[in-house]
């Protein structure tokens, strides 16, 4: 028997400002046309994808970008995230694929199963940019999450994630 193949999965959640969850509003970007449990909530698929996380002054400036399809859905939809702030959540998740039982038709969605997550990181929502071929949605570092004066206020990892090792928080 073939040992199985191990692919990544992308699962995104939307947040509000405040670090809640948005219903209806959870993704992933690996099984075409199938909703997929992950962690108890239903992730519809949307074609995305993410690249990035580079890093500019020194490291304390981290950015990616999800980019996908344009049409008359993910315009307006991306647009909207960052006029509201909006607050992106990306689990990538190792999957495994068994071989499939009929090598014809090749394998089904129920032969693959998540092995282990890789990571998960918070991103602030931050521009929009859109061609013929693709939306662009500008994500900040976490860090860069929380840009307003709040005095007194707790940082929490739920809303800013988690601080690079090689960088250092600062409240005035």
């Amino acid at each position: 028997m073939m040992p199985g193949i191990i692919v990544v999965c992308q699962y995104i959640r939307l947040l509000n400002r405040e670090g809640e969850f948005t219903p209806n509003h959870s993704y992933q970007n690996l099984f075409i046309g199938h909703t997929r449990n992950f962690q108890g909530v239903d992730h519809r698929y949307a074609p995305y994808k993410i690249t990035g996380g580079g890093s500019v002054r020194g490291g304390d400036n981290i950015q990616a970008t999800l980019n996908t399809i344009p049409n008359k859905l993910t315009i307006p939809f991306t647009s909207e995230l960052v006029l509201q702030k909006k607050l992106l959540q990306i689990t990538q998740v190792f999957v495994n694929v068994d071989p499939p039982a009929d090598p014809i038709i090749g394998p089904t969605v129920s032969d693959f199963y998540d092995i282990r997550v890789i990571n998960t990181q918070i991103w602030k929502c931050s521009s929009c940019y859109r061609d013929n071929e693709r939306v662009s949605l500008g994500l900040k570092s976490p860090l860069d999450a929380i840009e307003d004066n709040a005095p007194n206020r707790v940082y929490s990892s739920r809303l800013i994630g988690n601080a690079p090792a090689t960088s250092f928080i600062s409240s005035s």
